[in-house]
């Protein structure tokens, strides 16, 4: 639920760490459920034309994003260590995600905090105005 509420903390879109401890036989897990660079990653992808780095390329744009590592976890801890199943833990968020919430005021700062550089992408901007009424709808 909380990468569906507030994405900026936690969500399948990135990664993560889990330890895990199993009382009933004292068995401890560690999972690295980082993210990992695509296979088309090079080691001079973020440089410019002189060689030195260019940071809005590094964090901005689609050479920026990683391969999320949290939704193979999720399957992983579900399938070898999870009660339930899978789909049974999801379903709590993926209604709340059907059924629609409204954004809070912290959900509303961290998108203001990027709001120039969603402004400034094509697509990203065209969903910025349904964010701004959204915004106006929750003060």
């Amino acid at each position: 639920m909380l990468g569906l509420v507030e994405p900026e903390s936690s969500g399948i879109g990135g990664g993560g760490f889990f330890l895990l401890h199993r009382a009933s036989d004292g068995l401890n897990v560690f999972i690295d459920a980082r993210e990992t660079a695509p296979a088309a990653a090079t080691r001079d992808m973020y440089l410019d034309a002189q060689g030195q780095p260019d940071r809005d390329r590094a964090i901005n744009g689609p050479l920026a994003a990683g391969i999320p590592g949290l939704p193979a976890a999720l399957v992983h801890l579900a399938e070898n260590y999870g009660e339930l199943p899978l789909a049974q833990s999801l379903a709590p968020a993926i209604t709340r995600a059907r059924e629609g919430w409204r954004f809070g005021r912290k959900n509303h700062e961290m998108l203001a905090w990027r709001r120039d550089v969603v402004a400034a992408d094509p697509g990203a901007g065209r969903c910025s105005s349904s964010t701004a009424s959204a915004r106006r709808s929750a003060r």
